[in-house]
């Protein structure tokens, strides 16, 4: 007896013990369609059978209008998901399909440097069923083992098993009951005291013919670097970072998820135009460096008509003045404005193909605010408007009942958002400490957005 107590322990454990339902869309998913998916978005069960009992399942449209590798992001909110070993720490699903289709994922916003791997899996077209992912199968150009935890899973439903349907097969698929191992726990974000955005005119100095906009929120330039394609988008969010009026914003860029730019299939001249600056501003909040230390990255891809393209011109920002290749010093909890030569970008040619922001790995910085990007046929001087917000905290986190808010100065416009982006409370204060009642919110990850002494300051918590 004692014999096999034991033999059936280590089964248990070589076959994964901690197996669980990760997501099962009964809660608040965070579920974001890309590259033209049709829908994605949480619905009631279509077919509730033996297999699959579910209330509430995400669906997934693939629609002719979207790229061949359209899809959609699951990404975790509370724990992370371990795929250490992708045999042992094996992914499944509940699929629901009326049409054969092979289903790709990838496991995607790796920590502490774990590696993006590929995995597929057939479905028959025969309702719910069961699909099996184990990420180690080289697919897609991606290449090796998972190895580590993951912010997220992707899903790509025009798959065939060796590329892309293209043209893309119209399809509606669901999923369900997401099951693997449990990750460790996700680290809050910490408060960003972000202060008011730099003037985005004030100081430039340049006629409205000689400035190329790429990113401004007043509507004064009229000459738009106008954009054909757009990459890493689900990984920007444009903040308005005072009255909500739309005049006030700046593009948040999360660093430790990837980069993010665009670019224009006409090839915009720029030497023989006379433009001679890459101008941006940034803000890069107080944070625990990544594995790799603080870096950003303002890259240039450019070509001279009738030759191959130019390797990629790249300026470092780094957070050790003497590291290789870096062209200026991070600078943290200020926004910072710089006008960079276009000769600083060592392989730059003559037209422009596309810009983009962010570092080699998601092992450095993990976020930056960027505003004010635009080529000028001089250097520029930006005014900016410095203010942080002094002595916030907030208390408990996670939180049950009530959420402790204090600051140095009045607060005042506090709203709280859920992961989705939809503002669940408000409340009007004008005291420098409050009690928030959150007894009703559901449990998840929440969104705090606040104004103190005029200034607009954010902070994440979580309701249990």
């Amino acid at each position: 007896m004692k014999k096999i107590t034991f033999f059936a322990v280590l089964l248990i454990t070589a076959f994964g013990f901690s197996q669980t339902v990760l997501e099962d869309f009964e809660g608040t998913p965070n579920i974001v369609g890309f590259e033209g998916l049709g829908e994605a978005s949480v619905v009631d069960n279509p077919s509730v059978d033996a297999m699959n009992g579910s209330a509430k399942v995400a669906k997934l449209v693939v629609v002719t209008a979207g790229n061949p590798w359209q899809g959609a992001d699951l990404i975790f909110q509370e724990n992370y998901i371990n795929v250490a070993d992708p045999v042992t720490n094996k992914v499944t699903m509940d699929v629901f399909s009326n049409q054969a289709f092979t289903m790709y994922a990838e496991t995607n916003g790796g920590i502490d440097g774990a590696v993006k791997a590929s995995a597929d899996d057939t479905h028959s077209g025969n309702g719910w069923e069961k699909l099996e992912f184990i990420f180690n199968e080289n697919l897609n150009n991606v290449n090796g083992a998972a190895n580590g935890d993951y912010e997220k899973l992707s899903f790509f439903p025009n798959w065939n098993g060796s590329g892309w349907n293209d043209p893309e097969v119209p399809n509606t698929v669901y999923i369900d009951n997401i099951t693997g191992t449990q990750g460790s726990a996700i680290v809050v974000e910490p408060v960003d005291d972000i202060p008011l955005s730099p003037d985005p005119t004030s100081g430039t100095g340049n006629a409205d013919a000689d400035v190329l906009s790429i990113f401004s929120d007043d509507g004064q330039f009229s000459n738009n670097y106008g954009t054909d394609f757009a990459f890493g988008e689900e990984f920007r969010t444009i903040v308005d970072l005072d009255t909500g009026d739309g005049v006030n914003n700046v593009v948040k860029l999360e660093l430790d998820r990837g980069g993010w730019g665009a670019g224009n299939n006409a090839e915009v001249e720029l030497i023989a135009s006379g433009f001679t600056h890459f101008n941006f501003s940034y803000y890069m909040p107080t944070s625990t460096a990544g594995t790799e230390g603080h870096l950003l990255q303002a890259t240039l891809v450019s070509r001279t008509p009738g030759q191959a393209q130019a390797p990629d011109a790249v300026v470092n920002i780094t957070g050790t003045p003497d590291a290789p290749n870096s062209y200026a010093a991070l600078e943290f909890d200020k926004w910072v404005n710089l006008s960079i030569p276009l000769s600083a970008f060592t392989n730059f040619q003559t037209h422009l193909l596309l810009f983009k922001f962010g570092t080699p790995s998601t092992a450095f910085s993990p976020l930056v605010y960027i505003d004010n990007v635009f080529f000028s046929k001089s250097a520029v001087t930006l005014s900016t408007k410095n203010n942080n917000i002094s002595g916030f905290r907030m208390f408990p986190n996670p939180a049950e009942n009530q959420l402790n808010i204090s600051a140095k100065e009045l607060i005042s416009n506090v709203e709280l958002f859920n992961v989705l982006g939809k503002r669940v409370k408000s409340f009007s204060l004008n005291a420098t400490k409050e009690s928030l009642d959150i007894s009703d919110l559901s449990s998840g990850i929440y969104l705090v957005k606040f104004v103190s002494g005029g200034k607009l300051g954010t902070a994440k918590f979580i309701k249990q």
